[in-house]
């Protein structure tokens, strides 16, 4: 009985302090694992705070469901400026307002064609600079994607126009140099010239006066002239 009740004690005290042992080792951990956290949630901290500008905008990257991604600047939930790579090759860059883009920005379309400019509720409209893949530049006004306003036209063949446009095409007041050396500068309707405007020729020649759909017109009457007076 003596034996067996010393073998017992014996083996108590083996559990307490292997149970004493473990307390300190799990202790010891719990410490180490509060500590490494803590330095963890320090340094995500800081570069979260890094990561915040002077007007209290936070930078994210965020893809979305249909594989657009957006990489740029947000404040109360809305992107403010950043960059949208979309699903279909578009990518825009610039400035946003109620997820559309909105004031300066930049979109290169999966043509090739580069617009830099200014954006209104998504839309091309204000001053931009069109630059196309086949080397033709419009520079100047547009309004819901179109050129309308004043704008310069650079062709790739080395004519240029520079005058008033109309939903893309040349109508009003412009000037048209064209790259064999003539020049016309008077009125166009539905990109083609149309109205009172003078043609100069390569040998210095010219003619001033009335145009109807390219071709000079003689027949116009007085009626049909005053709209250009």
């Amino acid at each position: 009985m003596m034996q067996t009740r010393s073998m017992t004690k014996k083996v108590n005290n083996n559990n307490f302090v292997k149970d004493f042992n473990n307390n300190i080792n799990i202790e010891i951990t719990e410490k180490k694992t509060k500590n490494k956290s803590n330095e963890v949630n320090q340094e995500n901290k800081k570069k979260l705070e890094n990561k915040f500008n002077e007007n209290g905008e936070i930078f994210k990257r965020f893809q979305y469901e249909n594989k657009n991604i957006y990489e740029g600047w947000w404040k109360n939930g809305q992107w403010t400026r950043g960059k949208m790579t979309y699903y279909h090759g578009e990518i825009y860059e610039g400035e946003w307002k109620n997820e559309f883009p909105e004031g300066e920005g930049k979109i290169i379309f999966k043509t090739g064609n580069i617009y830099e400019g200014e954006f209104r509720n998504g839309l091309m409209k204000g001053k931009g600079k069109m630059t196309y893949k086949d080397g033709d530049v419009y520079d100047g006004d547009w309004i819901n994607n179109c050129y309308n306003g004043k704008g310069k036209m650079t062709y790739k063949n080395g004519d240029i126009y520079e005058g008033e446009w109309r939903w893309r095409t040349k109508h009003g007041s412009g000037k048209m140099t064209y790259n064999n050396g003539e020049i016309y500068d008077g009125y166009w309707s539905q990109d083609v010239i149309s109205g009172y405007g003078k043609m100069t020729f390569r040998n210095g020649d010219f003619y001033q006066g009335w145009w109807s759909n390219g071709k000079i017109d003689n027949t116009t009457t007085v009626e049909a002239l005053k709209k250009y007076m």
